[in-house]
């Protein structure tokens, strides 16, 4: 099930080509927030840690069991940006994270 429809009902070729895009968009969204973290991530070890980069170098940005897909999504709303080094700093500071 797809969208709400069963497998055995057909989609227009729009309706295709629109699923299609939506994915690859999650998708790059995924991949992008993985990246920045890691990055971020990558940075202090590096500064902090070096030994411990090679770890953090094999870690996948594309890795999404952290995130939940299911809910409601605002995507216009501006207030409330992802703050990528203050997440970065939680991350590292109250969550102690073992690379």
């Amino acid at each position: 099930m797809l969208n709400g429809k069963t497998e055995t009902e057909t989609e227009t070729e729009i309706e295709l080509d629109i699923n299609a895009e939506s994915i690859r968009l999650i998708a790059n969204t995924v991949i992008f927030y993985n990246t920045s973290l890691l990055s971020k991530i990558y940075e202090y070890y590096r500064n902090t840690e070096p030994e411990k980069v090679k770890n953090i170098s094999r870690l996948s940005p594309v890795a999404w069991q952290h995130l939940s897909f299911i809910g409601k999504y605002e995507f216009c709303n501006r207030e409330n940006l992802i703050d990528i080094q203050r997440l970065t700093e939680l991350l590292l500071t109250d969550l102690k994270i073992d690379i």
